[in-house]
């Protein structure tokens, strides 16, 4: 399995059976920009769960974003064999990192 801080593109063929976190992202998200700084931490690099970017920007992506109702970035959500189980919207770019480690772990990971 690849180590959580490796971010892949959604494979588009398998979608209905992904398992992950998917990281829903804008360029030039202040947000987005430091979640993504987060997601880069140590902490991340021994959980057992891959991270996958999507962008709305790319018109390959934006079927995937439009069917699971993405209306704010960034946005995370964890899928297990192609079921969303869990969800996080937004993050506050004033907040210390390790606040946001934190929430992220409990939220999604464990």
């Amino acid at each position: 399995m690849q180590a959580a801080n490796t971010v892949l593109p959604v494979p588009s063929r398998d979608l209905d059976t992904i398992t992950g976190v998917v990281v829903f992202s804008l360029m030039e998200c202040e947000p987005c920009e430091v979640l993504s700084d987060v997601l880069a931490r140590e902490e991340f690099r021994t959980t057992a769960i891959t991270i996958f970017e999507l962008n709305p920007l790319v018109r390959e992506d934006r079927a995937f974003i439009r069917a699971n109702a993405i209306t704010a970035f960034p946005t995370l959500v964890k899928f297990e064999n192609g079921a969303e189980v869990k969800r996080l919207v937004g993050v506050n770019p004033l907040d210390p990192p390790e606040l946001i480690v934190d929430y992220v772990m409990k939220y999604l990971i464990q």
